[in-house]
């Protein structure tokens, strides 16, 4: 703990400022003039212990520059004593700390990426040649589970209307409300269901691969070979 003291020079409500003297033994004063807003005591004295820190961080620049110069001894109004806080010291990762924040960001990615090509959608083709892209979030499987429970149970009209992409020949797409069977809808429910295990299984193995040690897999690569 080390002793200082402060002391308000100017307290002044009608003009809404305040300025303060921080001493310390050995140390020349510092003072600070700021806009005040709460002149009760408790403010008063919570703003000076506010700036505490600063006063200390300026002995402290002066410190290095070993050219000090010593006012007479001058005494205000509190005296305090002031912890300084002291940063812990930055020690390195060891090889194995290294290795497993390394192994961890990896995992990430992979359950990121199997994220992504999960939710990315599936396409599907007309025996005419008519491609289309279906969503594949979270929300449009449930959506497709609950209408194929429907159209099992002969509940959803054969034929009915379905958001989706229609793709064209270059590439673009528009929104279409594409009127599907229900054997249709069976089938690209099916396409989901298979597209989503694949995520997961592709998922698995790159997970498995990089536990094992192999830095360089990734998902991508894994779902390529799959």
């Amino acid at each position: 703990m080390i002793d200082y003291k402060y002391e308000f020079e100017i307290i002044s409500p009608e003009q809404g400022r305040v300025r303060i003297r921080f001493d310390r033994d050995g140390y020349p004063s510092l003072r600070r003039a700021m806009v005040c807003g709460d002149f009760s005591e408790e403010a008063l004295e919570l703003f000076a212990e506010s700036w505490t820190p600063w006063a200390f961080g300026e002995w402290d620049r002066l410190d290095n520059t070993n050219n000090l110069e010593v006012p007479p001894a001058a005494f205000g109004i509190k005296s305090r004593q002031y912890d300084k806080p002291v940063r812990p010291p930055v020690i390195p990762d060891t090889p194995e700390e290294a290795a497993a924040k390394r192994l961890e960001l990896d995992l990430n990615v992979i359950e990121q990426s199997r994220s992504a090509r999960e939710y990315g959608g599936i396409v599907w083709s007309k025996p005419n040649g008519d491609t289309y892209l279906f969503d594949t979030s979270a929300s449009s499987q449930a959506r497709f589970t609950s209408a194929v429970a429907l159209a099992d149970r002969g509940s959803r009209p054969d034929g009915a209307g379905w958001k989706c992409l229609a793709v064209d020949e270059v590439g673009d797409t528009e929104l279409v409300y594409l009127p599907l069977t229900n054997l249709e809808l069976i089938e690209i429910a099916e396409l989901i269901g298979d597209h989503v295990q694949k995520c997961f299984d592709v998922e698995e193995t790159a997970r498995t691969k990089r536990i094992a040690g192999d830095e360089t897999v990734s998902f991508e690569e894994e779902w390529a070979l799959a």
